[in-house]
């Protein structure tokens, strides 16, 4: 508030300063008077400030979602339940991002009638992905002028909430080898085929280059024209993608890198037919969703960039991945839980991490470092 109290009250020091000289030089009445009005101004509406600090709330609107780096329109709304005006209020609106721990502030300031409600507009923008709150954390009533001022008593003040949504990329993804299906499985992809002949995908006509072994024959027989049909793929359930925000400290760039690396890996997941579970650390409790349709994913990843990882006790990881065949695991340093077991692949962001199952990451370069990924066992 220093800076919003230094420029009014030099305005009105100089002002005042101004008419008191030309009282004492030129006796002038009007000079006088014009003292007098603008010391009682403000000394007026600072009372009438100090007797609607009661009465003050405020509220932060943000859209509910928003890209990285682009322009977005926030809006804060006082109300003002007393019987009396605010001539000028000031309220300090803190902006955090949740998932990177990234803080802002600005200062607001408007009049709002007496019983009334007053808004006003402002803009911030967002580098990097996560969930961003903005919220009036104090509200200063002045008198007029701007440099008498008191905090608001009793404020209230409801947080805007925004969601910046990660860019993705597509990396193309690749397993050595068929991933296993559970025995039991019954699961197909609904939209691609596969290699399972056990299970129709779909009936055609036949096409060049089809298979000798995809002819029906009788289906052919009785239609009189040579039919195929392509097979299934299996649905992969025992995959784990995991993103561990508690395996080394990130900063806002490198958290920012890896919420879109889990978010670009799980879409070409997905694409490629194969159902997972996504996990992720929500602050110190450990959070997972069954990604089987794009819904699911799309319902999951505002999720997964809510918050970041909290100081205190890591999670126990024990007995979290034993019943998947596959983890993909997602940190700034390789988890030890991981290291050496089989069937992990860890994504790491950042260099000089070892390991026969490790693939680095710079957090500028993540699109050309993970264009192609190849999944050993």
């Amino acid at each position: 508030m220093k800076k919003e109290i230094i420029k009014p009250l030099a305005f009105w020091a100089a002002a005042e300063l101004l008419l008191f000289a030309v009282f004492v030089l030129k006796n002038s009445v009007f000079a006088l008077f014009g003292f007098a009005f603008l010391l009682l101004l403000a000394a007026a509406t600072f009372g009438m400030a100090f007797f609607a600090r009661n009465g003050i709330s405020a509220k932060t609107v943000l859209p509910p979602t928003a890209e990285k780096g682009s322009e977005i329109c926030g809006k804060i709304i006082l109300e003002n339940r007393s019987a009396l005006p605010v001539f000028r209020a000031v309220c300090e609106v803190i902006v955090k991002n949740k998932l990177t721990g990234e803080e802002n502030g600005m200062n607001i300031a408007f009049s709002v009638p007496a019983k009334g409600k007053a808004e006003a507009d402002f803009s911030l923008s967002s580098e990097y992905c996560g969930y961003v709150t903005a919220k009036a954390e104090k509200v200063y009533l002045t008198d007029i002028f701007g440099f008498l001022f008191i905090g608001a008593k009793d404020f209230s003040s409801a947080k805007g909430k925004m969601t910046v949504l990660p860019e993705t990329f597509e990396p193309i993804i690749v397993f050595d080898g068929i991933l296993p299906v559970p025995e039991d499985s019954e699961s197909y992809s609904p939209d691609k085929k596969g290699y399972d002949y056990s299970e129709t995908f779909q009936i055609r006509e036949y096409a060049p280059g089809d298979s000798m072994k995809q002819i029906h024959w009788k289906l052919s027989e009785k239609l009189d024209k040579t039919i195929v049909r392509d097979a299934s793929l299996p649905v992969a359930k025992n995959i784990m993608l995991f993103w561990d925000k508690t395996a080394g400290k990130a900063g806002p760039s490198e958290t920012d890198a890896m919420a879109e690396v889990a978010s670009s890996v799980a879409q070409s997941l997905l694409k490629s037919g194969y159902n997972f579970m996504l996990g992720w650390n929500d602050g110190n409790r450990i959070e997972m969703r069954e990604i089987k349709t794009e819904e699911d994913l799309l319902e999951a990843v505002p999720r997964i960039i809510k918050f970041g990882a909290e100081e205190g006790e890591i999670p126990d990881y024990s007995g979290l991945f034993e019943n998947y065949g596959k983890v993909i695991a997602v940190a700034k340093e390789p988890p030890e839980s991981l290291l050496e077991r089989p069937g992990a692949n860890l994504l790491i962001c950042g260099e000089g991490a070892k390991g026969n199952n490790v693939i680095s990451f710079g957090h500028k370069t993540y699109t050309e470092d993970l264009e192609f990924l190849e999944f050993g066992s």
